[in-house]
């Protein structure tokens, strides 16, 4: 299964955002176990050692910028 998980879930996982933890947390593990496939080339994120151990290489918004080249 593919799904476009907006930022908000993460958010709610990150910032233990109740009343949404529980049921966000369950849709982030399951991407974690790759039940649900995320496609996407880049995370951009201004905490990129928070992102440290994903496959998907992960830019601050500075970098990725620089890596585009605009």
């Amino acid at each position: 299964m593919k799904v476009l998980i907006d930022a908000n879930i993460i958010l709610d996982v990150l910032q233990k955002m109740e009343p949404h933890l529980r049921a966000s947390a369950i849709v982030w593990k399951l991407c974690e176990t790759k039940k649900i496939t995320v496609r996407a080339e880049f995370i951009i994120t201004r905490k990129v050692k928070d992102i440290l151990k994903s496959s998907i290489p992960a830019y601050t918004p500075l970098e990725f910028l620089e890596r585009i080249d605009i």
